[in-house]
């Protein structure tokens, strides 16, 4: 028996322009996703009420209802491993 272990990264930008000209429009993780399984992320704004809670890798964040300004993430992956971060929404 021979164990491959996966190769999964996976990439958020700390910023996005939700503005509706066309470029950078969503929230968007990327990578290597291919084996990816119990992945959770969550969007907090900064009272600490969560705006988007979602088990897909490949969601797509519009953030429709959220104002100029900073989020805090946290996503889960694979074994249980948290990664934490910020997300910057600029519209102008």
């Amino acid at each position: 028996l021979v164990r491959v272990g996966l190769n999964i990264s996976y990439f958020l930008p700390n910023a996005f322009t939700p503005n509706n000209d066309g470029i950078n429009e969503i929230y968007i993780g990327t990578g290597a996703t291919v084996g990816m399984r119990d992945f959770s992320m969550k969007i907090f704004n900064r009272w600490g009420r969560i705006l988007l809670d979602s088990n897909n890798y490949k969601n797509d964040w519009k953030a429709t209802d959220a104002p100029d300004g900073v989020y805090y993430y946290t996503v889960t992956i694979y074994n249980g491993t948290e990664f934490n971060g910020t997300v910057s929404i600029l519209r102008k």
